[in-house]
């Protein structure tokens, strides 16, 4: 049998406690108007861009050694969907439209089904470009590519309501939580050519064990998808409404 990769259950338990830190701190902020001058600059988005793409990387990294990615991401997208829905009934002016679940769904089922061309293409080579195109799209929502500090306007006619979902959003566009497809598939598949090299190069930092964490790990998606509810209620205990 096939030993599991303990540092990814930690990992992904690192930054699923970061993240409902990052939440219990946003709720204070944003429902019980708490002043936490963290918020608002740009170390707060650094902190969320870390945390995030710590779970795009590690949920990249299993797409090397899983058998089932396309149900995988599948469920992910339906569990999307599902939060979707939620927000938009009981959040209408925070609603998540293609939120992170969306994200991770979508890349697992691209590069799962790009995986045989993938695996032709050198770890180092994909790494490095996938890495690249990552920066050059960074900024793809808000109209512009970025390469060797110059900025290049994309058509505003590509901007619409069908591609929210690909990264081209029309203006205006809102959603608490969004992690379209670009420019996070290229993060993503620069994460897939990164485990091959660690697997090749340094494959027992993959083995190292802490238990507490990897407990946790192993129930992230359960953690991701009950902490709001959980904070909600324990914030209304104790500052009620």
């Amino acid at each position: 049998m096939k030993k599991r990769y303990n540092s990814i259950d930690s990992l992904r338990a690192i930054a699923i406690i970061l993240m409902v830190v990052y939440h219990l701190l946003y709720d204070l902020v944003y429902i019980y108007h708490f002043d936490i001058t963290f918020f608002g600059t740009n170390l707060e988005s650094f902190f969320q861009l870390l945390i995030s793409l710590t779970f795009i990387s590690l949920s990249a990294f299993c797409v090397n050694i899983s058998k089932r990615n396309y149900q995988r991401g599948v469920k992910l997208m339906l569990l999307n969907f599902i939060i979707m829905l939620v927000t938009m009934v009981f959040l209408p002016n925070n609603p998540i439209y293609y939120g992170i679940l969306f994200c991770l769904g979508a890349c697992i089922i691209i590069v799962n089904f790009l995986k045989k061309y993938l695996d032709k293409l050198n770890p180092y080579i994909g790494l490095a470009l996938f890495l690249g195109l990552f920066f050059i799209s960074y900024n793809i929502r808000d109209g512009f590519l970025n390469f060797l500090y110059t900025d290049f306007s994309l058509p505003t006619t590509w901007y619409s309501n069908k591609l929210i979902f690909l990264g081209l959003p029309p203006k205006g566009f809102h959603s608490s939580d969004y992690y379209p497809i670009l420019p996070y598939l290229c993060y993503f598949i620069a994460s897939f050519y990164l485990f091959k090299i660690i697997k090749k190069r340094k494959e027992n930092l993959l083995y190292i064990k802490i238990p507490f964490f990897e407990k946790i790990g192993k129930h992230s998606l359960k953690i991701y998808l009950a902490h709001q509810v959980v904070l909600y209620l324990i914030l209304f205990v104790i500052l009620g409404v």
